[in-house]
């Protein structure tokens, strides 16, 4: 897909399977050449346009710009990183899918069937540190893994957590649920530690593999459902 604003309207058009006076008249403008001009980029798109149109395709505000250099530095010391470095390498056996701002990898452990993390491709504490529009497409490929590792497991309820006081890179953990995976109603984190990471379930050889292909399989036909929200990763 382009990754100029003019080449991904035309996409986007494409995709609805419209003219350019269709589309021009789907967003209400006056003009039946005004999309022709937009696709050319012999125009500036004005706010009002862009909101017309992220309104009337449900688009990600994110996926429409550029996000620039992402820094994707590795620090030493931050076990996060270290995890990417290991992606990075291909001995990271986790590893699900790249994603144009982050990593998809399945859980250690699998004391929660499906539990994935979402991990950062930049360094950073918090996700109000990221520039607008890269946070705008991280929160967005975010909710596809969540999406993705819904479809895989069919769970009753997903939760999603942004927590890392032990490790201070931005991840998310992703955990589906299922009624009775708790002694009580509420947060996976009321399962004693020593529960938690259990030895039985440590994910690894056959059962790993099998968690990896399965999320991945499912991320990618979420991913082919959004046509201008999968990644420029090749371009």
């Amino acid at each position: 897909m382009s990754k100029t604003l003019a080449g991904k309207i035309k996409a986007i058009r494409k995709q609805e399977g419209l003219s350019q006076e269709g589309m021009a008249e789907s967003l209400g403008y006056t003009s039946k050449t005004t999309v022709s001009k937009l696709e050319s980029d012999s125009v500036e798109m004005t706010f009002d346009q862009l909101s017309r149109l992220i309104g009337e395709y449900d688009l990600d505000a994110g996926s429409l710009f550029p996000l620039g250099r992402i820094d994707e530095r590795l620090y030493d010391g931050c076990a996060i990183c270290a995890r990417i470095k290991a992606i990075l390498e291909e001995s990271n056996t986790h590893f699900v899918k790249e994603l144009e701002t982050g990593y998809v990898v399945v859980g250690d452990h699998c004391r929660f069937p499906g539990y994935a993390v979402f991990i950062c491709k930049s360094h950073v504490n918090d996700l109000h540190e990221l520039p607008f529009f890269k946070r705008t497409r991280f929160l967005t490929e975010l909710s596809l893994v969540e999406e993705a590792v819904y479809e895989a497991y069919r769970p009753d309820k997903m939760n999603v957590e942004i927590l890392g006081n032990g490790d201070p890179h931005l991840h998310v953990h992703i955990f589906p649920r299922f009624a009775g995976d708790t002694p009580e109603i509420g947060p996976v984190w009321q399962v004693p530690k020593q529960k938690m990471y259990a030895k039985e379930y440590l994910l690894e050889g056959k059962r790993l593999n099998e968690a990896v292909m399965k999320l991945r399989s499912s991320l990618d036909r979420v991913l082919s459902k959004h046509y201008w929200l999968l990644p420029d990763l090749d371009d």
